[in-house]
Protein backbone atom coordinates (compact mmCIF):
# COMPACT_ATOMS: atom_id res chain seq x y z
CA UNK A 1 0.00 0.00 0.00
CA UNK A 2 1.31 3.44 -0.88
CA UNK A 3 0.41 6.25 1.50
CA UNK A 4 -0.14 9.20 -0.80
CA UNK A 5 -1.81 11.86 1.31
CA UNK A 6 -2.51 12.95 4.86
CA UNK A 7 -6.07 11.68 4.90
CA UNK A 8 -5.03 8.20 3.78
CA UNK A 9 -2.45 8.14 6.52
CA UNK A 10 -4.93 9.29 9.15
CA UNK A 11 -7.44 6.57 8.21
CA UNK A 12 -4.72 3.93 8.11
CA UNK A 13 -3.43 4.95 11.50
CA UNK A 14 -6.83 4.58 13.16
CA UNK A 15 -7.41 1.21 11.52
CA UNK A 16 -4.89 -0.73 13.59
CA UNK A 17 -5.09 -2.02 17.12
CA UNK A 18 -2.42 -1.39 19.72
CA UNK A 19 -0.94 -4.81 18.88
CA UNK A 20 0.02 -3.81 15.35
CA UNK A 21 3.02 -1.71 14.44
CA UNK A 22 3.58 -0.21 11.01
CA UNK A 23 6.71 0.54 9.01
CA UNK A 24 6.18 3.37 6.52
CA UNK A 25 8.35 3.39 3.41
CA UNK A 26 8.75 7.09 2.75
CA UNK A 27 11.77 7.43 0.48
CA UNK A 28 9.96 9.55 -2.11
CA UNK A 29 10.03 12.90 -0.37
CA UNK A 30 12.35 15.80 -0.97
CA UNK A 31 14.68 17.00 1.74
CA UNK A 32 12.75 20.23 2.32
CA UNK A 33 9.44 18.41 2.66
CA UNK A 34 10.84 15.98 5.19
CA UNK A 35 12.53 18.55 7.37
CA UNK A 36 10.33 21.62 7.11
CA UNK A 37 6.84 20.13 7.18
CA UNK A 38 3.86 21.43 5.20
CA UNK A 39 2.66 18.33 3.41
CA UNK A 40 5.96 16.68 4.28
CA UNK A 41 6.93 13.50 5.97
CA UNK A 42 6.84 14.46 9.69
CA UNK A 43 3.26 15.71 9.52
CA UNK A 44 2.13 12.71 7.50
CA UNK A 45 3.70 9.91 9.50
CA UNK A 46 3.11 11.79 12.74
CA UNK A 47 -0.63 11.12 12.33
CA UNK A 48 -0.03 7.38 12.55
CA UNK A 49 0.04 6.66 16.26
CA UNK A 50 0.86 2.95 15.79
CA UNK A 51 3.85 3.66 13.54
CA UNK A 52 6.95 1.82 14.69
CA UNK A 53 9.41 3.53 12.34
CA UNK A 54 9.54 5.55 9.15
CA UNK A 55 11.71 3.70 6.64
CA UNK A 56 14.23 5.67 4.59
CA UNK A 57 12.34 9.00 4.56
CA UNK A 58 15.22 10.60 2.66
CA UNK A 59 17.24 9.39 -0.29
CA UNK A 60 20.34 11.24 0.92
CA UNK A 61 21.85 9.35 3.85
CA UNK A 62 23.93 12.24 5.18
CA UNK A 63 20.75 14.19 5.97
CA UNK A 64 19.17 11.58 8.26
CA UNK A 65 20.56 13.34 11.32
CA UNK A 66 18.52 16.48 10.49
CA UNK A 67 15.46 14.39 9.75
CA UNK A 68 15.67 12.57 13.06
CA UNK A 69 15.84 15.86 14.98
CA UNK A 70 12.82 17.21 13.08
CA UNK A 71 10.55 14.17 13.29
CA UNK A 72 8.69 12.65 16.23
CA UNK A 73 8.63 9.31 14.41
CA UNK A 74 11.63 6.98 14.84
CA UNK A 75 13.82 6.86 11.72
CA UNK A 76 14.99 3.67 10.06
CA UNK A 77 17.59 3.64 7.27
CA UNK A 78 20.41 1.75 5.62
CA UNK A 79 19.07 -0.34 2.75
CA UNK A 80 21.33 1.46 0.26
CA UNK A 81 24.53 1.45 2.32
CA UNK A 82 27.45 -0.93 2.02
CA UNK A 83 29.87 -2.51 4.49
CA UNK A 84 30.45 -1.41 8.09
CA UNK A 85 32.15 1.78 7.00
CA UNK A 86 29.02 2.90 5.14
CA UNK A 87 26.97 2.62 8.35
CA UNK A 88 29.48 4.03 10.83
CA UNK A 89 28.54 7.68 10.33
CA UNK A 90 24.84 6.98 10.94
CA UNK A 91 25.73 5.43 14.28
CA UNK A 92 28.32 7.99 15.34
CA UNK A 93 25.95 10.89 14.61
CA UNK A 94 23.01 9.16 16.29
CA UNK A 95 21.14 9.70 13.01
CA UNK A 96 18.84 6.65 13.08
CA UNK A 97 16.71 4.83 15.62
CA UNK A 98 16.71 1.53 13.71
CA UNK A 99 19.20 0.27 11.13
CA UNK A 100 18.08 -1.79 8.13
CA UNK A 101 20.90 -3.11 5.93
CA UNK A 102 19.98 -5.21 2.93
CA UNK A 103 22.04 -8.25 3.88
CA UNK A 104 22.66 -9.72 0.40
CA UNK A 105 23.61 -6.25 -0.86
CA UNK A 106 25.53 -4.73 2.07
CA UNK A 107 28.32 -7.28 1.91
CA UNK A 108 26.78 -10.66 2.70
CA UNK A 109 26.01 -12.65 5.81
CA UNK A 110 29.27 -12.10 7.67
CA UNK A 111 29.30 -8.37 6.93
CA UNK A 112 25.62 -8.07 7.87
CA UNK A 113 26.39 -9.58 11.25
CA UNK A 114 29.28 -7.18 11.77
CA UNK A 115 26.97 -4.25 10.99
CA UNK A 116 24.52 -5.57 13.58
CA UNK A 117 27.33 -5.88 16.12
CA UNK A 118 28.42 -2.30 15.40
CA UNK A 119 24.82 -1.09 15.81
CA UNK A 120 24.60 -2.91 19.14
CA UNK A 121 27.41 -0.74 20.50
CA UNK A 122 25.09 2.25 20.01
CA UNK A 123 21.98 0.42 21.31
CA UNK A 124 20.40 0.54 17.85
CA UNK A 125 17.98 -2.25 16.84
CA UNK A 126 18.71 -4.29 13.71
CA UNK A 127 15.80 -4.72 11.25
CA UNK A 128 17.13 -5.83 7.84
CA UNK A 129 15.61 -4.71 4.58
CA UNK A 130 14.47 -7.76 2.62
CA UNK A 131 12.97 -8.00 -0.86
CA UNK A 132 14.41 -11.46 -1.47
CA UNK A 133 12.88 -14.74 -2.49
CA UNK A 134 12.97 -17.63 -0.02
CA UNK A 135 16.69 -18.35 -0.32
CA UNK A 136 17.77 -14.78 0.42
CA UNK A 137 15.14 -14.50 3.16
CA UNK A 138 16.43 -17.62 4.92
CA UNK A 139 20.01 -16.35 4.61
CA UNK A 140 18.98 -13.04 6.19
CA UNK A 141 17.06 -14.86 8.91
CA UNK A 142 20.16 -16.84 9.89
CA UNK A 143 21.98 -13.55 10.49
CA UNK A 144 19.03 -12.14 12.46
CA UNK A 145 18.93 -15.20 14.72
CA UNK A 146 22.60 -14.75 15.58
CA UNK A 147 22.54 -11.17 16.89
CA UNK A 148 21.05 -9.83 20.16
CA UNK A 149 19.64 -6.57 18.75
CA UNK A 150 17.39 -8.11 16.08
CA UNK A 151 14.01 -6.37 15.84
CA UNK A 152 12.15 -7.56 12.74
CA UNK A 153 12.85 -8.84 9.20
CA UNK A 154 10.97 -7.27 6.31
CA UNK A 155 8.94 -9.63 4.10
CA UNK A 156 6.36 -8.77 1.46
CA UNK A 157 5.90 -11.67 -0.93
CA UNK A 158 2.38 -12.23 0.39
CA UNK A 159 0.83 -11.95 -3.07
CA UNK A 160 2.96 -14.73 -4.58
CA UNK A 161 1.50 -18.06 -3.44
CA UNK A 162 4.31 -20.01 -5.13
CA UNK A 163 6.94 -18.51 -2.81
CA UNK A 164 7.44 -21.81 -0.94
CA UNK A 165 7.90 -23.73 -4.18
CA UNK A 166 11.10 -21.87 -5.08
CA UNK A 167 13.20 -23.84 -2.61
CA UNK A 168 13.44 -27.45 -1.46
CA UNK A 169 13.05 -27.62 2.32
CA UNK A 170 11.96 -30.27 4.82
CA UNK A 171 8.98 -28.17 5.95
CA UNK A 172 7.30 -24.95 4.78
CA UNK A 173 9.53 -22.04 5.73
CA UNK A 174 6.69 -19.85 7.02
CA UNK A 175 4.41 -21.40 9.60
CA UNK A 176 1.74 -19.62 11.64
CA UNK A 177 3.07 -16.23 10.55
CA UNK A 178 6.67 -16.92 11.52
CA UNK A 179 9.74 -17.92 9.54
CA UNK A 180 11.13 -21.26 10.63
CA UNK A 181 14.91 -21.31 10.28
CA UNK A 182 16.05 -24.68 8.89
CA UNK A 183 18.67 -26.55 10.92
CA UNK A 184 20.17 -28.55 8.06
CA UNK A 185 23.75 -27.80 6.92
CA UNK A 186 24.35 -24.53 5.11
CA UNK A 187 21.25 -22.38 4.75
CA UNK A 188 19.11 -25.46 5.30
CA UNK A 189 17.30 -25.32 1.97
CA UNK A 190 18.17 -25.46 -1.73
CA UNK A 191 16.98 -23.72 -4.88
CA UNK A 192 14.24 -25.57 -6.77
CA UNK A 193 15.27 -24.92 -10.36
CA UNK A 194 12.17 -26.60 -11.81
CA UNK A 195 9.92 -24.21 -9.87
CA UNK A 196 12.04 -21.24 -10.88
CA UNK A 197 11.70 -22.26 -14.51
CA UNK A 198 7.90 -22.53 -14.21
CA UNK A 199 7.55 -19.06 -12.76
CA UNK A 200 10.00 -17.20 -14.96
CA UNK A 201 8.82 -13.93 -16.38
CA UNK A 202 8.08 -14.38 -20.12
CA UNK A 203 11.06 -13.52 -22.29
CA UNK A 204 13.68 -14.07 -19.56
CA UNK A 205 16.18 -16.86 -18.95
CA UNK A 206 16.88 -18.63 -15.67
CA UNK A 207 20.68 -18.33 -15.70
CA UNK A 208 22.25 -15.60 -17.79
Amino acid sequence: MNITDLRTCEVLGHGYSTYVRVFTDDGVYGTGECIHGGDGCPQLIGMMKPVLVGEDPLDVDRLFEKMRRASRTPICAGENLYLRWGFRELFEKNAVDVVMPNIPKCGGLSEGRKIANLAELYYIPFAPHNVCGPLGTVASAHVCASVPNFLVLEWHWRERPYWHELVVADEPLIQRGRLRIPDRPGLGCEVNEDALQRHLRPGTELWQ
